[in-house]
Order: structure tokens, then C-alpha cells, then sequence
């Protein structure tokens, strides 16, 4: 696997399995949760610091990823369900972005179904 996959995959991981992070359960949700993981504040506490795999967003305070590891991220995202890792749905209020909450089958301890 990329090295840049890996650590993306490895930030995702880490965010679903954190008691902390257990409201991020949607895909931009998770998306936004890794560019701060990735890319935490600066010294000053200025605000996500932008590098190279962030660009600004029209609001300082909303950065997206690059295409590139957009499409990194969306692949973790798929695999992550291939592996019965997390589960998408929709929900009422959002029909028109997919939720996602932790596969039944899914154990940290295994990492995998169990």
C-alpha cells in the first residue's frame, strides 16, 4: 500500500475505533476530523495549518484535501465497508449523503469481522 494511503488509512482507523471521535459518522465528518488529525493546529494555535495535502477552502476555517487524497480517503472509505469495517447508510434528515456507523461484526481487538 502508498505510504500516504497508509497513513491516511491509519488516521481513519484510529478516528472510527476512538471513544472521543464517536460522533463522526458521516464521510464529510470524517473527512474534516482527518485534515485535523493530519494537520493539527499550529504552535499558536492559529488554526488547521495549511500543507501541501490541504488547500483553503472560501472559509479559513473550512480546508478541503486535495483531490488526491480525496480519492485516497474515498477508497479507505469504500474499502473500509468492503472489509465490513463500517456500514452506510442514509438517513431521514440526510438523504442525500451517506452516514456510516460500525459493522455489527465489526472488532477493533481483530481488526476485522469477528
Amino acid at each position: 500500500m502508498r505510504t500516504r494511503k497508509q497513513k491516511i488509512r491509519d488516521t481513519v482507523i484510529r478516528i472510527i475505533n476512538s471513544p472521543t471521535d464517536s460522533t463522526v459518522r458521516s464521510f464529510e465528518g470524517l473527512k474534516l476530523r482527518v485534515i485535523e488529525v493530519l494537520y493539527p493546529p499550529d504552535q499558536a494555535g492559529n488554526g488547521i495549518d495549511v500543507a501541501d495535502s490541504v488547500i483553503p477552502n472560501r472559509y479559513p476555517r473550512d480546508p478541503e484535501l486535495h483531490d488526491d487524497d480525496l480519492a485516497l480517503l474515498s477508497e479507505i472509505y469504500w474499502d473500509l465497508v468492503l472489509d465490513r469495517v463500517i456500514t452506510p447508510h442514509i438517513d431521514s434528515r440526510n438523504r442525500e449523503f451517506y452516514r456510516f456507523t460500525i459493522h455489527s461484526e465489526y472488532s477493533p481487538q481483530r481488526r476485522g469481522p469477528a
